[in-house]
Protein backbone atom coordinates (compact mmCIF):
# COMPACT_ATOMS: atom_id res chain seq x y z
CA UNK A 1 0.00 0.00 0.00
CA UNK A 2 1.27 3.75 -0.46
CA UNK A 3 0.21 6.50 0.96
CA UNK A 4 1.03 9.88 -0.34
CA UNK A 5 3.43 12.07 1.90
CA UNK A 6 4.03 15.55 -0.32
CA UNK A 7 2.89 16.99 -3.55
CA UNK A 8 4.29 14.17 -5.66
CA UNK A 9 6.15 11.97 -3.41
CA UNK A 10 4.87 8.44 -2.38
CA UNK A 11 5.36 5.80 0.43
CA UNK A 12 5.12 2.70 0.65
CA UNK A 13 3.38 1.64 4.20
CA UNK A 14 3.44 -2.03 5.70
CA UNK A 15 -0.08 -3.68 5.96
CA UNK A 16 1.02 -5.25 8.73
CA UNK A 17 1.58 -1.98 10.15
CA UNK A 18 -1.71 -0.85 9.32
CA UNK A 19 -3.76 -4.12 10.79
CA UNK A 20 -1.80 -3.85 13.81
CA UNK A 21 -3.22 -0.19 13.99
CA UNK A 22 -6.65 -1.01 13.14
CA UNK A 23 -6.45 -4.16 15.66
CA UNK A 24 -5.37 -1.91 18.34
CA UNK A 25 -8.01 0.85 17.45
CA UNK A 26 -10.64 -1.60 17.79
CA UNK A 27 -9.22 -2.86 20.63
CA UNK A 28 -9.45 0.26 22.08
CA UNK A 29 -12.74 1.57 20.97
CA UNK A 30 -13.97 -1.70 22.76
CA UNK A 31 -12.21 -0.56 25.79
CA UNK A 32 -14.15 3.15 25.95
CA UNK A 33 -17.54 1.16 24.97
CA UNK A 34 -17.23 -1.32 27.88
CA UNK A 35 -16.18 2.16 30.29
CA UNK A 36 -19.02 4.28 28.78
CA UNK A 37 -21.43 1.17 29.80
CA UNK A 38 -20.10 1.12 33.50
CA UNK A 39 -20.48 4.79 33.46
CA UNK A 40 -24.06 4.70 32.59
CA UNK A 41 -24.57 2.05 35.28
CA UNK A 42 -22.90 3.79 37.98
CA UNK A 43 -25.11 7.16 36.84
CA UNK A 44 -28.29 5.61 37.08
CA UNK A 45 -27.07 3.89 40.42
CA UNK A 46 -26.13 7.43 41.79
CA UNK A 47 -29.50 9.01 40.73
CA UNK A 48 -31.43 6.36 42.50
CA UNK A 49 -29.45 6.61 45.29
CA UNK A 50 -29.48 10.07 45.96
CA UNK A 51 -33.77 10.90 44.84
CA UNK A 52 -33.78 7.65 47.92
CA UNK A 53 -31.65 10.84 50.08
CA UNK A 54 -33.80 13.68 48.54
CA UNK A 55 -37.04 12.10 50.00
CA UNK A 56 -35.40 11.36 53.36
CA UNK A 57 -34.28 14.52 53.79
CA UNK A 58 -37.59 15.86 52.74
CA UNK A 59 -39.53 13.21 55.07
CA UNK A 60 -36.99 14.50 58.07
CA UNK A 61 -37.82 18.29 57.77
CA UNK A 62 -41.67 18.05 56.91
CA UNK A 63 -43.46 15.18 58.23
CA UNK A 64 -46.58 16.05 59.79
CA UNK A 65 -47.35 16.04 63.62
CA UNK A 66 -47.15 13.01 65.06
CA UNK A 67 -45.70 10.86 62.20
CA UNK A 68 -42.38 8.83 62.65
CA UNK A 69 -39.56 9.60 60.24
CA UNK A 70 -37.96 6.68 61.90
CA UNK A 71 -39.11 4.54 64.97
CA UNK A 72 -38.95 7.08 67.60
CA UNK A 73 -37.72 9.61 66.16
CA UNK A 74 -39.96 12.87 64.58
CA UNK A 75 -39.22 15.66 61.91
CA UNK A 76 -38.25 19.21 62.02
CA UNK A 77 -41.95 19.93 61.52
CA UNK A 78 -43.37 17.66 64.05
CA UNK A 79 -40.99 19.33 66.72
CA UNK A 80 -41.56 22.96 65.72
CA UNK A 81 -45.37 22.39 66.59
CA UNK A 82 -44.75 20.92 69.42
CA UNK A 83 -42.78 23.72 70.84
CA UNK A 84 -45.34 26.03 69.57
CA UNK A 85 -47.71 24.62 71.33
CA UNK A 86 -45.68 24.74 74.38
CA UNK A 87 -45.19 27.81 73.69
CA UNK A 88 -48.39 29.16 73.83
CA UNK A 89 -49.73 26.90 76.65
CA UNK A 90 -51.85 24.59 73.92
CA UNK A 91 -49.68 21.62 74.76
CA UNK A 92 -51.94 19.37 77.18
CA UNK A 93 -48.91 16.89 78.51
CA UNK A 94 -50.82 12.91 78.04
CA UNK A 95 -47.37 11.07 79.10
CA UNK A 96 -44.35 9.79 76.52
CA UNK A 97 -44.24 11.43 73.52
Amino acid sequence: MYVRTGSSTWVSVSNTASSTAAATSATNAASSATASATSATNSEASNTSALAHKNKAQQWAEANQGVQVETGLYSAKHWALQALATATGSLVYRGAW
